[in-house]
């Protein structure tokens, strides 16, 4: 019998009224988060700086205040030393670089044990969703500007406002998230092909290419992880080869990246055609690789994107090369090793089918950009945190918590 420790209410009656309201209490902490994060990846932040922030007080504050109120739960020796795990890395972040992007990803990954993997996809959806809605609201009203340059608000060359957002990118990939999240919502067959539709059309109308990569990876994973109850032994079949594809994927994607960085020649023509494919990319990955090689816990990198002359203007986009460079084979390691828990030991249908295509979109599109691995962006690492305590058997008495 796994032996577990209860932190909360023994009655009956007090337990579900307590529970009910902590549960509320959760998901308003949760999406308020995601809130100061839209808000932060807005021109609002020039105006009210350090109140949404990617990585601001107030943010790390409701962060960890989700942390804590999914704490108050029930407790199993796996889950304890998990926590314990993450907790000991996040004091090690913590020391090296006082803050930063990978601690966010660390405590997300504690956040996401106090939903489960539907109500943590229904509450990012509601208040992402809103909050994506008020930004582009307020440039059609003139308070926030929709469109024009703007490196010399924010000292950043690729500052390009778009509808409220600092950049068309920044707008694009928040728009495939939202729409990942309300495919994953509704039910009804036309209500996700509508949904896919309004996606392609928003994306193309930005003239996002990584975010009509990632509609068409979400349409294709669909389609290979459909469901069907007559066949279960194949459902199962194809679950465990798109765990061992994501897996080679991510390894493929890391080492890749890193062979690209080392190599790259400018003055090859087979190089040069590749570069071009890439938007230009492999130079810029040269240029932090020799600059800031892979190390245990990464690299202090100031990614200067004002000054003239610098390569690609500083833009370091390409997830696994980012975070391997700036925090770590330890910190890429972490990720992977996150990842394949949840796949190993998700058990039920439409948890595996929110992880799938979640996973899908966020590697796939992790190779031209960063957003997919990064807590302002998406909720990919409070799913994984989500599916460590809801992905076990139906005799867990964390999940069972969970589900009440």
């Amino acid at each position: 019998m796994k032996e577990s420790f209860e932190l909360t209410q023994t009655s009956t009656g007090g337990e579900s009224a307590f529970s009910s309201f902590k549960r509320t209490l959760t998901e308003f902490a949760y999406g308020f988060f995601v809130l100061l994060q839209v808000i932060g990846l807005s021109a609002w932040d020039l105006f009210l700086p350090k109140i949404g922030g990617p990585t601001s007080v107030l943010a790390l504050s409701t962060l960890l205040m989700v942390v804590l109120l999914g704490a108050i739960s029930t407790w199993t020796i796996s889950r304890m030393v998990l926590v314990t795990i993450v907790l000991a890395l996040s004091f090690i972040y913590i020391y090296l670089f006082r803050n930063s992007v990978f601690l966010f990803c660390l405590i997300a990954i504690l956040a996401g044990q106090g939903f489960t993997p539907k109500r943590l996809i229904k509450t990012d959806l509601y208040f992402r969703g809103f909050g994506v809605a008020l930004i582009v609201m307020l440039s059609f009203l003139g308070i926030l500007p929709m469109s024009g340059r703007g490196e010399q608000l924010t000292g950043n060359f690729f500052t390009s406002f778009s509808y409220g957002f600092l950049s068309p990118n920044t707008l694009g990939f928040l728009v495939l998230i939202v729409g990942l999240d309300a495919y994953l919502h509704v039910s009804q067959k036309w209500q996700k092909v509508s949904i896919l539709v309004l996606a392609l059309f928003f994306e193309s109308l930005l003239k996002y290419l990584t975010g009509i990569l990632g509609v068409m990876t979400l349409i294709i994973v669909s389609i290979f992880f459909h469901k069907d109850k007559s066949n279960q032994t194949a459902m199962t079949a194809r679950y465990r080869i798109f765990c061992l594809a994501s897996v080679l994927f991510f390894l493929f994607a890391t080492f890749g990246s890193c062979y690209i960085a080392k190599n790259y020649n400018s003055t090859d023509t087979v190089w040069n055609f590749a570069n071009k494919l890439f938007s230009l990319r492999f130079p810029i990955w040269q240029y932090y690789y020799e600059g800031w090689p892979p190390s245990l816990f990464g690299n202090i990198i100031y990614v200067d994107q004002s000054t003239v002359g610098l390569i690609g203007f500083g833009a370091f986009d390409g997830s696994y090369l980012y975070f391997l460079l700036k925090y770590g084979w330890v910190a890429i390691s972490i990720i992977l090793l996150a990842m394949i828990y949840a796949l190993k030991h998700t058990k039920d249908y439409f948890s595996r089918r929110i992880l799938v295509l979640f996973v899908a979109v966020t590697l796939v599109t992790g190779i031209p950009e960063t957003p997919g691995f990064l807590v302002a962006y998406s909720p990919f690492f409070p799913l994984l945190g989500s599916l460590f305590v809801n992905s076990s058997s139906k005799g867990d008495p964390a999940a069972k918590e969970l589900r009440n």
